[in-house]
């Protein structure tokens, strides 16, 4: 299911009608009939990839919250991308491309967009092969989804762990994708869009916004400040960034909900089947510790798989964040790290995990990538 721009603001069918007006005007004024030919093109493509307005399928959940910059960064880079699939001004036909079909079709048949100068343009068919991006992430993937039945991911970026889930693991009932950044959410949308046709599609969801702190089954939204160097380049951020990720020039307003309540919003009632992807650019150090009062009224064996990003190369939690994310490791029966690039993964014992140290212990968790399992 994918999330039709209408629906995310008011204002979004009005943006989609003036560019098919837009192309229609092209087509008339230039009285050239191969120029109609590319714009009744252009307009179904850009119906496609947008969405029927009056599809309750296609309608997200939750309201996305962006303010107008938000929202003029989204619809202009969603139309962009729609505009050059459908080849409306040119021939262009490697727009398109296949992820891993020049790679040992590590990654099936999925399909992404390639329009040029856009976010993550090719990234997917150039980079997740097995051996280039993150192997051992894909690894862990192989080795952990068959054992979930839902796949939440956030930020979900332009897609590549989310739809690898939703492809490659039949044991995936659902898919859960959530993103803020709103050119990360509209090339998603499109990558998404570009793989109607596949059996898995209909497993997937989509939510403009962003998870935020807290244990409440409440959907009321915090609208927050997310800021980034240039949006969609895979480190915009709800933390204080530090220069790691450029300088953040550019920002805008995005509503986040509690995992909790997404959870509850999405009828998850068996929170054990549940795989949870988390990389959020540092903001981690403020999400996990809210989660601790929720995961300890689930108990013993019904918690959620987490694998999370950390990130202190980008900002450093506090000496109490830290203490906090040892404890919410304790609360999981396994502890996975990946130690180093290449290295694979070591299991922690949680008999090796003190609740408290000064932030001390805690601070083990502030670089690579752990998965906690209540298995």
């Amino acid at each position: 299911m994918i999330a039709d721009l209408s629906s995310i603001s008011p204002r979004h069918a009005v943006v989609a009608t003036v560019a098919v007006i837009s192309l229609m005007w092209f087509a008339r004024h230039h009285h050239l009939e191969s120029a109609r030919l590319q714009t009744d093109r252009c307009v179904s493509t850009l119906s496609a990839l947008s969405g029927d307005v009056t599809s309750q399928r296609a309608r997200p959940v939750l309201e996305s919250g962006w303010d107008a910059m938000g929202i003029k960064i989204h619809l202009e880079l969603h139309t962009r991308l729609a505009v050059g699939i459908a080849n409306c001004m040119g021939n262009s036909p490697s727009n398109v491309v296949q992820v891993g079909a020049q790679r040992n079709d590590f990654f099936g048949s999925v399909r992404s967009q390639n329009v040029e100068g856009t976010p993550g343009a090719g990234w997917m068919s150039n980079n997740v092969d097995g051996v280039t991006w993150e192997p051992e992430t894909l690894a862990v993937y192989r080795q952990m989804l068959p054992k979930f039945k839902t796949y939440i991911g956030f930020g979900t970026w332009i897609g590549p762990t989310l739809l690898y889930a939703a492809s490659q693991f039949s044991s995936i009932e659902r898919v859960y994708g959530i993103e803020a950044d709103p050119a990360a959410f509209a090339t998603v949308s499109v990558n998404l869009a570009l793989n109607s046709g596949a059996p898995w599609y209909p497993r997937v969801h989509l939510q403009p916004g962003g998870v935020g702190p807290g244990s409440s089954s409440a959907s009321t939204p915090n609208r927050v400040k997310m800021s980034s160097a240039s949006a969609g380049n895979s480190c915009s951020g709800m933390a204080e960034m530090s220069a790691n990720c450029g300088e953040m020039t550019l920002s805008w307003q995005v509503n986040t909900y509690p995992l909790p309540a997404l959870f509850k919003q999405w009828r998850i009632n068996t929170p054990a089947d549940t795989f949870v992807k988390v990389d959020v650019e540092a903001f981690e150090c403020t999400l996990i510790p809210s989660w601790i009062d929720w995961l300890t009224k689930l108990g013993s064996g019904n918690k959620p798989g987490f694998f999370i990003a950390f990130h202190s190369y980008i900002t450093k939690c506090t000496d109490g964040q830290y203490d906090d994310i040892a404890r919410f490791a304790a609360l999981y029966k396994t502890v996975w790290r990946n130690v180093e690039t290449g290295k694979g993964w070591q299991r922690i014992p949680p008999s090796e995990i003190p609740q408290a140290s000064g932030g001390a212990w805690g601070r083990k968790f502030q670089k690579d990538t752990f998965m906690f399992t209540d298995f």
